[in-house]
């Protein structure tokens, strides 16, 4: 069992960090309803600066939360989430942007990875800093790039948003973990070791 203790700190300290962590997530969001949350507000108006270097004159809709519980077997739900819809200045709509899209979620899975994984405090602290920030723009570029897809290949707009950017996204925190892992992680122990 002593041989399994790191394995299993790691993972409690894994799950309580990333449920603490979930739990706040989807506080903030409700405090917001039926509005957009400020987060996906801040993206989706940097992504709008991006779009503007494209196409000039993009429009901003917002579309409050209309979740509304139906009680019939067909379509038990009815409605979407809040989004900030974006359109061309020829009101040709363009995407939606959901609380999904603000990147916060995968943030916090990436936390809960790094602290529960440990290593010394100063590298920690900025490569928290470091990897939330470069998480924010690998995001920011997904959600810029799957816009000008819906301006100019929409059919390739589900396949790409589904599979490719949400691999490219899962891979790019995957790039940071290693990093971290193999550079940084195991530095304080080698030291103790030496």
């Amino acid at each position: 069992m002593k041989a399994f203790r790191p394995a299993i700190l790691f993972l409690v300290k894994f799950f309580l960090i990333f449920f603490l962590g979930t739990g706040a997530y989807g506080w903030y969001v409700k405090q917001s309803q039926p509005h957009v949350d400020g987060m996906t507000r801040f993206v989706t108006y940097q992504l709008v600066y991006l779009l503007e270097l494209k196409e000039p004159g993009i429009q901003i809709k917002e579309r409050l939360n209309t979740f509304q519980k139906q009680m019939t077997l067909s379509e038990p739900w009815q409605g979407v989430g809040a989004a900030l819809s974006l359109y061309t200045a020829g009101r040709e709509p363009i995407v939606s942007v959901f609380e999904g899209c603000n990147g916060l979620a995968i943030m916090i899975l990436y936390l809960a990875f790094l602290v529960a994984f440990g290593g010394p405090l100063k590298p920690m602290i900025a490569f928290i800093f470091g990897g939330l920030a470069f998480i924010h723009l690998v995001n920011l570029l997904r959600i810029f790039g799957l816009s000008i897809i819906a301006l100019d290949i929409p059919e390739w707009l589900f396949f790409t948003h589904k599979y490719l950017f949400t691999a490219v996204i899962y891979l790019a925190i995957l790039g940071i973990w290693y990093v971290w892992v193999s550079r940084f992680a195991f530095s304080k122990h080698a030291k103790a070791d030496s």
